[in-house]
């Protein structure tokens, strides 16, 4: 007896041995979510829009080493996904993301949900196609997930290791370390005295947390992150290097949160990117994800505000983006405002609590 499409799409998937598939349903996905229902793996996590949905695969893959793979339906289920998929591709980090599509007649006509989603990201893929026939639905997959590894060995690790080696060249990089330390000496980077800088509170999350993995949004929060967190295979970054995309945090940080349920995951976001997911608290709170978030609350986009008065000198003040207490107080989730430097450390502690989140 035939399987149907659908069935196979999920033998595929255990064939690849995918153990959590992020997922949104819609009109054109609806036999995949109904043969996916009596699956035992893999497991299907519903975020709360497609963009989110992405970027939590995006964390899952970039903190375990596996593929990141969502399933959404077509048109705007589709394009929801482009942003992700291009912060992805900029990082090479390893997606694999399914789309539903309008029935094969049908494309080309402009469709209800119709768009041609390989062309809006074949430049941004690796692989894009779109499967007319259902004999090669399962060797698409296959190339698929092969395509996803950047480059994939074959090979003894010892034995690769030692022949890269013996074609390798030492490279004098002795004077280029020594002048780079001598800068740091001379010019050590500090930030003014104040009572609560941004320096001070992610010293605290040094000390407070030395088994972590750390997503960060775009702006200020991440160069801060990047300048003042210690950072070592204890302590692991997740940002958006490449594309630099705001609202990033929150959700790969919940990817992360559900593959590593024994390591402390922190967001450090500002006000303006918190927002452009905030969605995914519910997420966090549906799944009972203990994500911490430290939101550094300036009411501008920060970034925009310090380019403004380093070049445009006279410009006016960057526009408000609102305060992260403001855009947290409905949440269904523990919230903490720190206000003074010596209460930062057990603010954070108090958030590393059991049952605690927030």
């Amino acid at each position: 007896m035939q399987i149907t499409g659908a069935q196979l799409f999920v033998k595929a998937l255990q064939a690849e041995q995918v153990d959590t598939l992020f997922a949104y349903p819609g009109g054109q996905a609806i036999d995949l979510f109904d043969a996916l229902y009596g699956a035992a793996v893999p497991k299907v996590i519903l975020p709360r829009h497609e963009q989110g949905l992405v970027h939590a695969a995006d964390g899952y893959a970039r903190s375990t080493g596996k593929t990141g793979v969502c399933l959404v339906t077509s048109g705007p289920g589709a394009t929801n996904l482009v942003t992700g998929i291009a912060t992805a591709n900029y990082d090479s980090v390893p997606l694999v993301c399914f789309t539903g599509q309008v029935p094969t007649g049908l494309i080309g006509n402009d469709s209800f949900q119709e768009v041609n989603i390989v062309g809006i990201t074949r430049s941004i893929t690796k692989y894009a196609v779109t499967v007319r026939r259902r004999e090669e639905l399962g060797s698409v997959i296959k190339k698929a997930f092969y395509i996803a590894v950047d480059i994939p060995v074959v090979a003894d690790a010892k034995s690769a290791i030692s022949t890269l080696l013996e074609k390798a060249e030492p490279l004098p990089t002795g004077e280029w370390l020594a002048q780079l330390e001598r800068w740091k000496q001379q010019h050590p980077l500090r930030m003014k005295p104040s009572a609560l800088s941004p320096q001070a509170i992610l010293q605290a999350v040094n000390h407070c947390f030395e088994n972590a993995i750390i997503a960060t949004d775009v702006g200020q929060n991440q160069l801060w992150a990047t300048q003042f967190l210690a950072l070592d295979e204890h302590r692991r970054l997740l940002t958006s290097g490449g594309l630099g995309t705001m609202g990033y945090g929150l959700p790969a940080a919940i990817g992360a949160s559900l593959e590593n349920p024994r390591t402390d995951v922190l967001v450090i976001t500002g006000d303006g990117g918190m927002q452009m997911n905030l969605q995914e608290l519910a997420t966090a709170v549906v799944y009972e994800l203990p994500v911490i978030i430290c939101i550094f609350t300036t009411a501008v986009w920060g970034m925009c505000g310090s380019g403004r008065r380093c070049f445009i000198r006279d410009a006016i003040p960057p526009p408000a983006c609102g305060t992260g207490k403001a855009a947290l107080s409905p949440a269904p989730a523990p919230g903490k405002t720190v206000l003074n430097i010596r209460r930062i450390s057990s603010g954070l502690r108090k958030a590393m609590a059991p049952g605690a989140s927030g």
